[in-house]
């Protein structure tokens, strides 16, 4: 939060509020003039740091993009069958609704694996062989 009213103490109770906690690495409070001086160039600091070492910042836009494209693409695709078609498509195992969460899964990871998502994953740098362990509780939610 960038802000220059007198309400930090408000606006650090609600970045702390359990809804928020899943994004504590994120949000944060920046007054807009602290002792008078203009904070603008530490909060472009703050965020191209943050662009530089945050998955979701330097990537979230075009794994979100091309999720919406791939669902898009899925759904006029079905939308040429009739609801018996649909109920059929998934042929294997027991034509459950486990089969066809698994067959919209399938065609959404099929759909997703494009150029622009490889190039992507050529994007993310290397673990440093000196960091950290990954955080367990980080990776199952994950």
């Amino acid at each position: 939060m960038f802000s220059k009213a007198d309400k930090k103490d408000e606006i650090e109770a609600i970045l702390a509020k359990p809804e928020f906690l899943p994004y504590k690495e994120r949000l944060q409070y920046l007054d807009k003039a602290k002792d008078g001086t203009d904070q603008t160039a530490i909060l472009l600091q703050r965020a191209d740091a943050m662009y530089a070492a945050n998955f979701s910042f330097k990537f979230a836009s075009v794994l979100r993009n091309r999720s919406v494209q791939c669902a898009d693409q899925i759904l006029a695709d079905m939308g040429a069958a009739s609801l018996n078609d649909v109920k059929n498509l998934p042929a294997d195992g027991d034509s459950g609704k486990k089969d066809f969460i698994d067959f919209l899964a399938e065609r959404f990871r099929t759909s997703l694996a494009s150029e622009n998502i490889y190039d992507l994953v050529e994007k993310i740098p290397a673990a440093p062989a000196t960091g950290s362990p990954v955080d367990a509780n980080l990776a199952s939610n994950v």
